[in-house]
């Protein structure tokens, strides 16, 4: 594993999107850090396909959206989850795409399947572990919890203190944390100055 530190160059302006080579991009955290919404912006600014495991969560369990679950619904809907992502992952970069994963990916166990997908297809695995203070979190979930409760899972204070209690932090390929408090522009070019650097050492 090696860890790629951002840049605070704040170069990247072009409208054109960035060109990404095959390889697997993760955006791991807890809830509420705001990955789903960076993973839109990439699609936005790169040639990569987004996969959103709540997205994916919802279509494969239409019939629980807005209901909390208990730990053992929300284990079985997540591991199903996260067994479909890896498998459109898997075409997509079968096909030589770039792909942009969203998932809080807690366990060592999806740590694992994560490596050995980009292990097996030979691209590059590029991690951006999002982090923001508990208070921040705590915020946003409530802001979440009122805007989208009708057509998502519920998530409350109480789920994301569970959540987080069994939180592994992803610490594999290469590895940046990303401080989610700062804007989104400044969260994007942070993440387009990590991927343009790693095109400049694939290229070398």
């Amino acid at each position: 594993m090696s860890e790629v530190l951002i840049s605070n160059d704040p170069a990247i302006h072009s409208p054109e999107k960035l060109v990404l080579a095959p390889c697997l991009i993760i955006l791991s955290g807890l809830p509420a850090t705001g990955k789903t919404t960076l993973g839109r912006e990439m699609v936005s600014h790169t040639n990569a396909f987004f996969i959103d495991i709540d997205d994916v969560r919802k279509k494969c369990y239409p019939q629980t959206a807005g209901q909390k679950l208990s730990l053992q619904e929300e284990a079985t809907q997540m591991k199903t989850s996260y067994y479909q992502i890896f498998q459109e992952a898997r075409a997509l970069l079968s096909k030589r795409q770039a792909v942009v994963l969203a998932a809080t990916f807690s366990s060592p166990i999806s740590h694992q399947e994560a490596e050995e997908l980009a292990q097996d297809l030979k691209v590059p695995l590029i991690v951006f572990l999002l982090e923001a203070p508990s208070a921040v979190l705590l915020e946003r979930t409530e802001n979440r919890k009122t805007i989208t409760e009708s057509d998502s899972n519920v998530m409350d204070s109480s789920h994301l203190y569970e959540v987080a209690n069994r939180f592994h932090p992803m610490r594999a390929g290469n590895l940046t944390v990303l401080d989610t408090t700062c804007s989104i522009d400044e969260k994007v070019k942070q993440i387009l100055v990590v991927l343009e650097n790693h095109l400049a050492e694939a290229t070398l």
